[in-house]
């Protein structure tokens, strides 16, 4: 892995471990942001379970924005990849 997806993929992470924070403290247009240029920097490629969880969070963002059908297609993508990496039903285990 290069120095750049590397860095793309520590973003990733530091991002989706950041979300709770951004709800709780009424930060979630900033946290979706956030999270949606770390899930385009990282890639598809990403490591599954830090994609996964990231986008948990874009979801949870997205849908206290009252965004629902945003948030519905992030969490779709986020249990996808769970499941996945053997993550049985996602979302609590993120």
């Amino acid at each position: 892995m290069a120095g750049g997806e590397r860095a793309a993929e520590q973003g990733l992470r530091l991002a989706g471990a950041l979300w709770r924070f951004w709800e709780v403290h009424g930060h979630l247009g900033e946290g979706r942001s956030w999270l949606a240029e770390m899930l385009r920097l990282a890639g598809p490629d990403a490591d599954p379970a830090a994609r996964a969880k990231a986008l948990l969070g874009a979801g949870g963002c997205a849908y206290y924005l009252r965004d629902h059908p945003s948030a519905t297609k992030l969490w779709e993508e986020s249990l996808r990849l769970h499941r996945a990496v053997g993550g049985g039903q996602g979302g609590a285990g993120c």
